[in-house]
């Protein structure tokens, strides 16, 4: 076996931080996703990158009228209530930039060696008080009526925050789900709630990305009759201009991590969310395509292999 380059991306516009920041805050970040996700498709198509992408469920509407028609039956699933993105969708009038990306899915779609998974129907945190088993099963089940509407098949599920409730794990399977992105095996990523999150892991986390404190975060996998835990490797942090003169160190510390996947015959998994390179987009494009050109050099050298979730799990689940 050869090493594996994986890549992921959290596809979630401002449903995946609409409890965070209000759209005039983020608005230039969000107004450029979908020219982002242009631009990453042809430079994925360039350098030959297998990809997944895991979408929220949400976009796959084209427009706020057809996705009220679909919402589930209980619209009321955590405690604390600015978490829930249903009681916004009955209130506010959501403009489609923002909120649906239904041409954008089908384009990466018809992509070559692109591959759609679940970022789940709503953007579920399944850490959150309020919410059970059972509101989560409905969500996979709407997840997975917009796809078979929409010929999607869906394989793979990326949890949003990262929040992996192992009970949840146990019954993707029953539902056409057989691998999930994982987290780092360090405790600076260990799965939490938004509200035990401190600032002691963040800065650990942000130190992370020039200082080896959690290794290289690579990792073999074995044939398996469950489903499969595809752990991340890294998240491709975005720009900051203030630490620009430093991004010389992150590079390093991402492409030593991918030479000893490759030498070792390892997995080294990269993921970011495609908002994350709406601003700085062509700082944020050079840095990928640095990462990329090493990658068709460890591709040449050692046979390192770009993959996606899909592909490892019929390789090593479905076979």
């Amino acid at each position: 076996m050869t090493g594996k380059f994986i890549i992921s991306l959290d596809f979630e516009k401002y449903w995946g931080i609409r409890d965070h920041v209000g759209i005039e805050d983020y608005e230039d970040n969000l107004r450029n996703v979908d020219t982002v996700i242009d631009q990453l498709l042809s430079i994925f198509s360039e350098y030959g990158i297998h990809a997944t992408w895991g979408v929220v469920g949400f976009l796959l509407y084209k427009n706020q009228d057809s996705l009220k028609m679909n919402l589930p039956q209980n619209t009321h699933i955590y405690t604390n209530l600015k978490l829930n993105p249903y009681d916004y969708i009955l209130s506010e009038s959501l403009s489609d930039v923002y909120h649906f990306a239904h041409e954008k899915i089908k384009l990466i779609q018809r992509t070559p060696f692109q591959e759609i998974a679940s970022h789940t129907f709503s953007h579920y945190y399944c850490l959150e008080k309020g919410q059970s088993v059972v509101d989560f099963e409905m969500d996979l089940l709407k997840f997975n009526e917009i796809c078979n509407l929409e010929d999607i098949e869906i394989n793979s599920i990326i949890f949003p925050r990262n929040q992996i409730n192992q009970e949840y794990v146990s019954i993707l399977e029953k539902h056409g789900i057989y691998s999930y992105r994982g987290n780092e095996d360090s405790w600076i990523y260990r799965a939490t709630t938004e509200n035990k999150s401190n600032l002691l892991v963040r800065f650990l986390r942000f130190l992370d990305r020039y200082i080896s404190l959690s290794g290289t975060n690579t990792y073999q996998l074995k044939k398996s009759n469950k489903v499969l835990n595809i752990k991340s490797s890294r998240l491709l942090a975005p720009y900051i201009k203030k630490f620009s003169f430093i991004d010389f160190i992150r590079l390093r510390r991402i492409k030593k991590s991918m030479s000893y996947a490759a030498k070792n015959n390892r997995i080294f998994h990269l993921w970011w969310h495609p908002h994350n390179f709406g601003t700085y987009t062509k700082n944020n494009l050079q840095f990928l395509n640095k990462i990329l050109k090493h990658y068709l050099f460890l591709k040449e050298k050692y046979g390192f292999e770009s993959v996606n979730m899909m592909e490892i799990v019929k390789e090593r689940y479905l076979k």
